[in-house]
Formats: structure tokens, sequence, C-alpha cells
């Protein structure tokens, strides 16, 4: 059974949200719609502006292929390594607090646990829905 560490963050009546910790291979394989799929606009900005200037870099220092590919996979695992950390501090700056940690086998699991611990916020988050 592996076992993952989940971080929750609370805003308000809205639903809490669960960030993993850890590399994020979708971060590290679609780094830009990853990012906006998690309304990080400004985090999607600054991954396309840095494929820009490494795309410039590439053509004007003649790089080649093999070193483009080095170049271009260490930033892939600087983003994915970076990425919770990223999508915490963008949830901090909306607002959220971090609430707990919690360590479980799945998001869903994590969450159950996270809601058995608080019953006040489950009864909560309850009634403020339809």
């Amino acid at each position: 059974m592996k076992t993952r560490i989940y971080t929750v963050h609370l805003h308000d009546n809205a639903d809490p949200v669960l960030v993993k910790q850890g590399f994020s291979w979708p971060a590290f394989f679609i780094a830009v719609p990853w990012a906006l799929f998690h309304r990080m606009w400004w985090v999607a900005g600054f991954f396309v502006v840095l494929q820009m200037v490494l795309a410039a870099l590439f053509v004007t220092t003649g790089m080649s292929e093999a070193q483009q590919a080095i170049v271009s996979l260490v930033v892939a695992i600087s983003i994915a390594s970076a990425a919770d950390e990223l999508r915490r501090n963008t949830l901090n700056r909306r607002g959220y607090r971090f609430a707990d940690v919690i360590v479980e086998e799945n998001q869903d699991r994590a969450l159950r646990r996270f809601l058995d611990a608080r019953p006040e916020l489950a009864a909560s988050l309850v009634r403020a829905r339809p």
C-alpha cells in the first residue's frame, strides 16, 4: 500500500482542496495545460514565457539536439518538482488557509479522513449545498 501526503486548504464555505505533495507527472509532461486546469493563470503565463526564452536560447546559442533535450528535461523536472508548492502558493494568494496534513492512499480517502476528524466542517459543507 503506497501512501501519499496531502495538504488540506480551506476557504469559507468552499469545498476543501487537497494538494498532493511530491513529483507531479502531469506538470512534467504538460505544464501549461496542468497550470490552466488548476486556474493558475500567472504560472501558466510564466511557463509559456519560459518556453519562448528556451526556444530563443536554443536558436541563438546553436545548441545540439542532445543539449536541448537535456536542458528541456532539467526544466521539466524542476517544474514537476515545484508544481505542488506552486499550487499551494496560488491557493494561499486566493485566500485559502492551510488546515491540515493527511497521509493516506488516495485523495478520496484523505478527504474522508479529514472530514471524519472535523464533523462540524462536514456538516457545514452539507448545509451549504443546494
